[in-house]
C-alpha cells in the first residue's frame, strides 16, 4: 500500500497544474480516464465480493438485506455477532455502490451531487 497523504498531495498539485493550462494535454486526459477505469473495475470486484457475503446472510436467515437492516436498526432482531457483521457489510456495500456510481458519472461527464 502506498502513502495516501502523499498521493492526495500529488493529485492536488496535478489539479492545480491542470487548472493553469489553456488546453488539456491528451496524455493527462487519457491517463485520468485509465485511472477511473481501473477504479471502476476494482470497486466492481469488491462490490461483487460484498454482494456474495450479503447473499450468504440472506440465505442463512431468510431475509433480504433491506428487510434485515430495517428490522435490525429498529431493534427487533437482537444483538447476535452475525447481525453486526451483516449490518456493517450492508453499509460498506452502500458506500462502495455510491463510489462506483460516482466513478461512472465522472466517466460519463456528469456529476453526482
Amino acid at each position: 500500500m502506498g502513502d495516501t497523504h502523499k498521493t492526495l498531495k500529488n493529485l492536488r498539485l496535478l489539479q492545480e497544474l491542470i487548472k493553469r493550462e489553456e488546453t488539456l494535454d491528451t496524455f493527462v486526459e487519457a491517463t485520468v480516464a485509465k485511472l477511473l477505469d481501473y477504479e471502476r473495475e476494482r470497486l466492481g470486484a469488491y462490490r461483487k465480493t460484498l454482494r456474495g457475503k450479503l447473499e450468504a446472510f440472506e440465505q442463512q436467515y431468510g431475509l433480504s438485506t433491506t428487510e434485515f437492516c430495517r428490522d435490525f436498526r429498529a431493534g427487533h432482531l437482537g444483538d447476535a455477532m452475525d447481525f453486526f457483521e451483516w449490518s456493517a457489510l450492508a453499509d460498506i456495500y452502500q458506500d462502495v455502490s455510491k463510489a462506483l456510481a460516482d466513478v461512472d458519472n465522472a466517466h460519463d461527464g456528469t456529476e453526482n451531487p
